[in-house]
């Protein structure tokens, strides 16, 4: 009972906080690269709210393209890293691939893109 006592304000604090969505860099040129190769990038996403920021979901715009993000909430101040790798495989010319992040902030969609010249 007493553990109720005194988590429940803590609850409330996070329940009536706003996390919100900062992102370094919200566009990644990643430069020339041969097709066939992978291209690696990170964006920093940083917690600017009150409350924690959850992820949901980050999904990409072609199966060409696969992202990794944090599974564990990211805490107000705390920055966290989203990752993205493009596999240019048959693919030629400029190309823009796009991370869209799911998360409990307002708005909840935040776009991410990539940028490539494929040779």
């Amino acid at each position: 009972m007493l553990h109720s006592f005194i988590f429940a304000p803590l609850l409330a604090l996070a329940l009536l906080g706003e996390p919100k969505v900062k992102v370094e860099n919200q566009l990644l040129d990643a430069g020339e690269v041969k097709a066939g190769k992978k291209v690696k990038v990170e964006f920093k996403i940083t917690n600017t709210g009150d409350a924690p920021l959850i992820i949901y979901e980050a999904s990409t715009s072609c199966g060409c393209t696969v992202s990794k993000y944090p599974k564990k909430p990211i805490l107000p101040n705390q920055t966290e890293i989203v990752s993205a790798t493009y596999d240019s495989y048959k693919q030629k010319g400029y190309v823009h691939k796009t991370i869209t992040l799911t998360t409990n902030a307002e708005p909840n969609k935040t776009n991410l893109t990539i940028r490539v010249k494929v040779l």
